[in-house]
């Protein structure tokens, strides 16, 4: 595979990544997404990376109450819900 090729497969893997397991999943990216104002298919590829918000140590301390930190599980475990 040449490197085109591996970049290629990478930014399809990513964009598939955002769409239908970050957004559709993660109430915290979900809002942090619509904050910033960036929609899942804002999403490209590798190169995009910088755009999108990450998750601070702040963000997790402040998810002290149950409920809240649910919106970080990006996949829930069936047995739970």
């Amino acid at each position: 595979m040449s490197a085109d090729e591996a970049l290629a497969r990478q930014d399809k893997t990513l964009r598939k990544f955002i769409r239908k397991q970050v957004i559709p999943h993660c109430a915290h990216y979900r809002k942090v997404f619509r904050e910033a104002g960036i929609d899942a298919g804002d999403v490209r590829g590798l190169a995009d990376l910088a755009k999108l918000p990450f998750t601070s140590k702040a963000d997790l301390a402040s998810a002290v109450v149950e409920e809240r930190m649910r919106d970080f599980v990006l996949l829930p475990d069936p047995k739970v819900l």
